[in-house]
């Protein structure tokens, strides 16, 4: 027969951790039990009136995210929303055009059937797009001049030049935070 006197499982309303049954402090996110509050939200006697501490000294340190920009991090290629740097752009773009590169090589040869070479075009244009849309809100602009690239010979260059040399808005514009701080 089990024992029905078996402790019921605590676990953190904020975090949901398992915590032992006398917990009062959530050690993973810092969360007070009793007061309802993070550690963070709590005011420490020493501190000046109205400031909070930032500092919980229950929870085990961790590494911050780098503010460094990782020029390379993968780019959520299929949303078209935020911003990204020149150089995230310019890897798009040359990936997309080697890609597509070695498409039309193997198509040329007979390897890759016609039809799945414009199905892996038309699914691989979106990250082009997207991209673009994202270096002109880093310009501060809309996703709309993206049809400047429908007026012949002009439009494709003005959008090469504009995306792909000139420096975005700094700090943070209407479409989202500086991706270079």
């Amino acid at each position: 027969m089990a024992d029905s006197s078996s402790p019921l499982e605590v676990h953190c309303p904020n975090c949901k951790a398992m915590l032992p049954d006398e917990a009062v402090l959530c050690v993973a996110c810092g969360y007070h039990l009793k007061e309802g509050l993070h550690v963070a939200n709590i005011t420490r006697p020493d501190a000046d009136v109205g400031q909070a501490s930032s500092h919980n000294p229950y929870r085990s340190p961790s590494s911050a995210p780098s503010s460094r920009v990782r020029p390379f991090a993968l780019i959520p290629l299929f949303t078209i929303n935020g911003r990204i740097t020149r150089l995230q752009w310019w890897t798009v773009q040359l990936v997309w055009f080697f890609a597509m590169a070695v498409l039309g090589g193997l198509m040329e040869n007979a390897f890759v059937p016609e039809w799945f070479g414009v199905l892996t075009f038309w699914i691989c244009i979106w990250p082009v797009f997207a991209a673009q849309i994202k270096r002109w809100h880093d310009i501060n602009k809309s996703g709309l001049w993206c049809f400047i690239n429908l007026i012949p010979c002009v439009g494709p260059l003005w959008a090469l030049i504009e995306l792909g040399f000139q420096r975005g808005t700094k700090g943070p514009n209407g479409y989202g935070d500086d991706p270079i701080s």
